[in-house]
C-alpha cells in the first residue's frame, strides 16, 4: 500500500469498487454527519475523496492519479496546488469540492474565465 494521505484514500475507495451506484450514494449520504460533526479528519476526507474519486470514474470515465488526489488534499488544507495544462486540475479540484459540499460547507470553484468556468461546470455536474 502507498503511504500517506494517498495511500489510505486508495484503501478506502478499493472497497467502494464493487459497490452498485445506490450503494455509493447511501455511503456518501451516511459521511455526510460525521464530517459535519468531526470536520475534516485524514480518515473521513480520505472516505470524501475516495468516494469522489469512484464517482468520477464511473460518471466521467476519468480516475484521479494519486498526484491529484495530494493536490486535492493541499487544496483542502487550504494551500494552493500549481499544476501544468493538462495535469488535471478540473477533477483534482473536484476532490477537496465533494469532501466541503459532503461537509455541509458553502464551495467556491474560481477559475481564469468564463469559458472555463461553464465547461467545468458542465463536466463535473453529472458527478456534483
Amino acid at each position: 500500500m502507498k503511504p500517506g494521505f494517498a495511500g489510505l484514500v486508495g484503501a478506502q475507495g478499493a472497497a467502494l469498487a464493487d459497490l452498485d451506484d445506490g450503494d455509493l450514494l447511501a455511503r456518501a449520504d451516511a459521511l455526510r454527519a460525521p464530517l459535519v460533526r468531526h470536520g475534516m479528519r485524514q480518515e473521513l476526507a480520505a472516505e470524501a475523496f475516495a468516494l469522489a474519486r469512484e464517482a468520477s470514474r464511473r460518471v466521467l470515465g476519468l480516475r484521479h492519479h494519486d498526484v491529484q488526489v495530494m493536490g486535492g488534499a493541499a487544496m483542502l488544507g487550504g494551500a494552493l496546488a500549481e499544476m501544468e495544462t493538462g495535469e488535471g486540475k478540473t477533477i483534482t479540484a473536484l476532490l477537496p469540492s465533494v469532501a466541503f459540499a459532503l461537509a455541509g460547507r458553502t464551495v467556491h470553484v474560481v477559475t481564469v474565465n468564463d469559458y472555463l468556468a461553464a465547461r467545468d461546470a458542465e463536466q463535473l455536474r453529472p458527478v456534483l
